[in-house]
């Protein structure tokens, strides 16, 4: 599902920033309909890869883009599987320390200020040819 939701606008993926974006947001869902950070890490990447192949971008980017929306705001759905530890282990509420994963925020905004200003965006030597 996600695939075809992401082919969709796959054409208006046209930058660093573009790219990133996305995948935070499509790793961000994995974890919503996937209910568990691994199907969002495993999920956004074989999803993404092409996206970045096509802009010459480091796979590198992409492991880092999936880690941060998919392993950093797993905590934050409450039905996934860190979200369900949290409550029924610890016996905490997900509203009660989501303003606490500061660090979650912090690594959002960072991936996103790096993708759209270029900052720590590797690129390979050569890139995909246009798909025709």
């Amino acid at each position: 599902v996600l695939k075809v939701i992401v082919s969709k606008f796959q054409q208006k993926l046209t930058s660093a920033g573009n790219v990133t974006f996305s995948t935070i947001i499509v790793a961000f869902l994995a974890n919503v309909f996937g209910c568990a950070m691994y199907v969002s890490l495993i999920l956004t990447p074989k999803i993404m890869e092409k996206s970045y192949d096509k802009l010459g971008i480091d796979r590198r980017v992409l492991s880092r883009n999936a880690e941060v929306g998919g392993t950093m705001t797993s905590g934050m759905v409450p039905w996934s599987d860190n979200g369900i530890y949290m409550a029924g282990i610890l016996g905490v509420s997900t509203f009660s320390y989501l303003p606490f994963m500061w660090l979650s925020f912090v690594s959002i905004g960072l991936a996103i200020l790096y993708g759209y200003t270029g900052k720590f965006i590797w690129y390979t030597d050569k890139k995909e040819s246009p798909v025709q």
